[in-house]
């Protein structure tokens, strides 16, 4: 409990905290290269998904590796910014636990429809390696264009229905297929995955719906308003949390820090 404080009070959600895990095993695989360590194939090799469907036998843990793995500096800041975007307007709506399903779905989707492509299709691959996070991305972009279709997004001067930027992305990601394949039918991976993700759960709720009697209903209504009522506690604390570093805690009103404090004895 201690550790989630600390994490709010700096002010980090759990995808800010992913964008660090990432950018650690790209700095230290970067050093590890530059001071002849290890070298980039053994890297590679290790982390890497392979087309290869015998190689990834004997490394099926690259299913999950390669998506916390990046080679070049501007695949690796590209996903880390689209994922910071994604993560600002997440936890608006959704929490960790849902976060790190629908990102992990994204994942191991992309990864297995790479891997359905080289197996399928052996003759005509390039016998290619897949790697990053965009997988994982995609599947969470997905799952809330499905769950909140009409939220907008400021892009610019824009303001974009959630629905429109995700068909849009994924329109200008497929527009060149031929380049760059492999991280292409990944991406479309984990976009099937989210929204399968997303639906299942949409299905899941209405029959929940139409078998539970009057009295579990209630129950789960109950449940229901208690759960919004804590995720708009959550944004109150993190509004004044940003206050703190922004002000310090002085500038917080009594009622303020009367609130704070019974949000942490509650904890």
């Amino acid at each position: 409990m201690k550790r989630d404080i600390y994490w709010q009070q700096m002010n980090l959600n759990l995808s800010d905290r992913l964008i660090l895990l990432i950018s650690g095993v790209f700095f230290l695989g970067k050093v590890f290269v530059a001071t002849e360590l290890i070298e980039v194939e053994t890297l590679n090799r290790w982390l890497c998904l392979s087309e290869d469907f015998s190689l990834f036998v004997k490394r099926p843990f690259t299913i999950l590796t390669y998506a916390f793995y990046h080679v070049s500096f501007e695949h690796f800041l590209g996903n880390m910014l689209f994922l910071f975007f994604i993560g600002r307007i997440w936890f608006h709506f959704f929490g960790w636990k849902r976060f790190w399903e629908v990102f992990l779905v994204g994942i191991i989707t992309g990864g297995v429809l790479f891997l359905g492509k080289g197996y399928l299709f052996w003759e005509a691959t390039e016998h290619t390696m897949l790697l990053g996070t965009s997988g994982g991305i995609m599947s969470l972009l997905a799952y809330m264009a499905i769950k909140t279709p009409r939220h907008k997004v400021n892009l610019f001067t824009l303001s974009i229905p959630l629905i429109y930027l995700f068909v849009g992305v994924m329109v200008l990601d497929m527009f060149n297929f031929t380049e760059n394949p492999g991280g292409k039918i990944a991406h479309l991976g984990g976009a099937i995955g989210g929204l399968i993700y997303a639906l299942l759960s949409r299905y899941n709720v209405a029959l929940r719906k139409i078998f539970l009697n009057d009295k579990e209903a209630a129950i789960e209504k109950k449940k229901a308003i208690a759960a919004e009522q804590q995720r708009i506690k959550q944004l109150k604390i993190n509004k004044l949390l940003e206050k703190i570093g922004m002000s310090g805690y002085d500038s917080l009103t009594e009622a303020e820090k009367r609130f704070l404090f019974e949000a942490s004895r509650d904890r």
